[in-house]
Order: structure tokens, then sequence, then C-alpha cells
């Protein structure tokens, strides 16, 4: 494994990549145990687990960042009951040479419930 694998695999940050369609090509560990999802479906069902009330505004912003290569930054609810910042910019500072993934970065902030 090269050095920025193992990076990742043993960060505490959640990190996920995407393409242009919203589609996950990667997660790593810390991402599973921050969201939360069932480790027997696809990472692509991450929505399922977004609490209600961060639906509409995550989406809306995920759109919008993914529609015009802008960065990102959300805080959301998930229906395990944590909620979470996300950062999300384009894989590259020079849109013309983006390869058309995001490389969002997943934080947990502690509950405030």
């Amino acid at each position: 494994a090269g050095e920025l694998e193992l990076l990742t695999d043993f960060s505490s940050v959640g990190i996920v990549r995407l393409d242009l369609q919203g589609r996950i090509r990667w997660v790593n560990e810390a991402w599973w145990n921050i969201m939360g999802l069932d480790r027997s479906l696809s990472p692509d069902n991450w929505e399922q687990i977004i609490h209600p009330e961060s639906r509409e505004a995550l989406a809306a912003t995920w759109q919008h960042s993914l529609l015009t290569l802008t960065p990102m930054a959300i805080e959301f609810k998930c229906t395990n009951g944590k909620s979470v910042l996300c950062h999300a910019t384009p894989n590259n500072a020079d849109f013309s040479h983006v390869t058309g993934e995001l490389s969002p970065v997943i934080l947990h902030v502690q509950s405030r419930d």
C-alpha cells in the first residue's frame, strides 16, 4: 500500500471520493464508522441514513457543488443521532484538470441532543 492509502486507512476523518454524478467511488474506514451505514449496503445508499430534517438542504447543497465544481460545507444530521460536518471540494484547483471526482472530507461533530 502507498503512503497516502495508509494515511487514509488510519485516519479518524471520513474520506470519500465521488465522480461528478455523485456516485461514490471509494470510502475509508472512518467514513463507515462516522456514517453508521450498514456495511452490507453499498456506500451509495448513504442518503437513506440522512435525517429527514437535513435531506432537502443537503441535497440542494450537494447538487450545487457537483454542478458548479465549487467547494461546499454543510452540517447535517444522520438517523443514528450523529451530527456530521461535510467539506467537499473538486479534486484539482484547476477546473480544466478536474478528473470528474470530488474529494469530500466528513468530520464527526458531537451530537447536540
